[in-house]
């Protein structure tokens, strides 16, 4: 299929994002409610216990709650939210200046890009985000030349910083950092001294964060800070059986139930597919961008890739929900990629016009995009597996219903 072939307005792209924004408010609110144990428990982790891996968002919520006399809760939807701010508004400009291609429009709508959120409400609000906002105003600063030398190196050091002790695991991702620099013009050896002393503080902040993982007590006193008590019993609140418990789990314990998980709910079988599938739009960009010889660029993704992938199956290996992990792999990659694509935009100028591609060309590239858009889902865990929208339409009616039940008092 041409390159040029399903251009389109770009008034849908900002229906699109309208659409796609007005969701993530949606879901962002209802996530108060449905998800107060995992996901906003791990916002709300703090220092008052001592230092402890994970703390540094819910210490700055903490410390504004006091100034404020709001609720920490507060601060951290507007923190989230803030994340998907920046995320749509970066991906919005790179995909109204790029080619509108297939694959780049099947970057645009795929479940494992910027609808993972509000197909995921209970984990698309997890602080994997502070990485993704961090990674594409940078690329949006990069494009538009706002960061001298001097200012990449204390971005990439503040973000690499505060998104390792928001969660440990962002350190992994870093990579992408590393080739983003690459495609601003910058030669390697020059990438490098830009990343060495944001790789340094990065990894003097993992070690840290690996050796303060959590123990009871420190829990107790973050969850009595807050004004909850730790591990109420048969509860969804915000210090019980979820994010909070964890802390206090051994690496051991979560090595045997990640192994537990993986054989249980056939994750060898289940996500290898789903991961195959989130890559397709990335694999056909990388095609297209190609044949417009860009294949120094491509080299230099997929080895960070290969790079950042390597470093995350530590990720893999003490946690269950695997989606996630992929999620931010997908959606790093495809903002490099619309970064990339933008570039060919401004080197060869604007496609051949869409109408000079046959028509049933474009209704088989239409119907492609609906289907590989509506029909699928990329699990995080053990979850069913649901059929992307339509799954999505029967899991809010199930719900409905169950609301309604509860309140006729009759069973579910």
């Amino acid at each position: 299929m041409q390159l040029a072939s399903l251009k389109l307005p770009k008034t849908w792209v900002n229906v699109f994002f309208f659409y796609a924004s007005a969701l993530t408010l949606i879901n962002g609110l209802i996530v108060i409610r449905v998800s107060r144990n995992w996901t906003l428990s791990n916002w709300l982790v703090n220092y008052e216990g001592g230092f402890i891996r994970r703390g540094l968002p819910g210490q700055v919520a903490y410390v504004l709650s006091r100034v404020t006399h709001l609720s920490p809760v507060v601060y951290v939807v507007v923190f989230y939210l803030l994340c998907y701010v920046i995320i749509f508004w970066s991906a919005r400009f790179f995909v109204l200046a790029s080619s509108l291609n297939l694959w780049v429009l099947a970057l645009l709508l795929s479940p494992a890009t910027f609808s993972y959120q509000f197909l995921h409400p209970r984990s698309g609000y997890n602080k994997e985000i502070i990485h993704i906002a961090a990674l594409a105003l940078f690329l949006l600063l990069l494009k538009k030349g706002k960061l001298s030398s001097t200012g990449v190196v204390l971005y990439l050091t503040a973000a690499i910083l505060i998104g390792t002790l928001s969660h440990e695991g962002n350190i992994f991702y870093a990579p992408y950092f590393f080739a983003a620099l690459m495609f601003s013009g910058r030669s390697f050896r020059e990438a490098a001294k830009a990343c060495a002393l944001p790789a340094l503080v990065g990894v003097v902040a993992t070690y840290f964060c690996s050796k303060h993982i959590g123990n009871e007590q420190i829990v107790t006193q973050i969850c009595s800070s807050i004004g909850y008590k730790f591990e109420v019993p048969n509860s969804t609140e915000i210090c019980a059986n979820g994010a909070m418990v964890y802390l206090v789990r051994s690496r051991d314990f979560a090595r045997a139930e990640t192994i537990m998980f993986i054989h249980r709910y056939g994750y060898w079988k289940v996500f290898p597919f789903f991961a195959a599938l989130a890559l397709v739009p990335t694999l056909g960009e990388s095609l297209v961008l190609a044949r417009a010889r860009f294949s120094r660029d491509l080299i230099v993704l997929w080895t960070s890739v290969f790079v950042s992938f390597l470093g995350t199956l530590v990720l893999f290996y003490f946690a269950v929900d695997w989606g996630r992990w992929i999620y931010i792999h997908v959606i790093s990659i495809a903002f490099l990629l619309l970064y990339l694509d933008v570039q060919r935009v401004e080197r060869d100028g604007p496609d051949a016009p869409a109408s000079e591609i046959p028509m049933g060309r474009r209704i088989i590239g239409w119907a492609f995009l609906f289907a590989y858009a509506a029909f699928w889902i990329l699990p995080t865990g053990a979850e069913p597996i649901r059929l992307g929208y339509v799954g999505r339409l029967k899991y809010v009616t199930h719900y409905s219903n169950k609301a309604a039940s509860e309140q006729r008092g009759q069973p579910d």
